[in-house]
Order: structure tokens, then sequence, then C-alpha cells
């Protein structure tokens, strides 16, 4: 079976900011942040992008990170984007 995921060879699949974990599901491929004792929160749609190697942008609340986008026909296309952790668009971690 092969593997899915940012660049199939090991993109970063998670990080921790301030006791709050960022991670991508193998599975459904979403990107879900979970605060201590809280509920998981899912921050992108199950679109056929794929999400690797964060950085928390403290100043904006949200997570820069790599966007493997599988959507199209051919090679995926790598991108850098932004996904707001602060309950705007599909985020909800703040």
């Amino acid at each position: 079976m092969f593997a899915r995921g940012v660049h199939e060879y090991g993109g970063a699949a998670f990080a921790v900011f301030d006791g709050v974990i960022y991670f991508v599901n193998f599975k459904d491929q979403h990107l879900y942040c979970q605060k201590p004792g809280g509920y998981l929160e899912v921050l992108t749609p199950g679109d056929g992008r794929r999400y690797a190697d964060f950085a928390l942008d403290r100043l904006r609340m949200r997570l820069i990170c790599v966007r493997e986008d599988h959507t199209g026909g051919g090679e995926a296309v790598n991108t850098i984007v932004a996904i707001p952790v602060n309950g705007a668009v599909t985020g909800r971690c703040s």
C-alpha cells in the first residue's frame, strides 16, 4: 500500500504549541487541533489536499504550513498556506 501524505516520505504531520496539538489524521487527511482536555476540532475540509510542516503565527493566530494539492490531474501542487486557528473560516481552536 502506498503511503498517503505530504511528499509521501515524511513531512511533519503534527506540532504542539502552548499545549495545543495540531495534527493530520492519516485516514481522512483533515488537519485537526485539540486543546488539553478538549474535543477534536477539524480545521480543514477533506478535499484532496494534505498538510504538513506546521509553524504557528501567534500574531495572526494561524498555522503556516505546506499544502499538497491533489485535486488536479498529474503531479501534486505544493503551496505555503495559512490556516486560521481562532474560529475564522473552518478554524476553531484559539
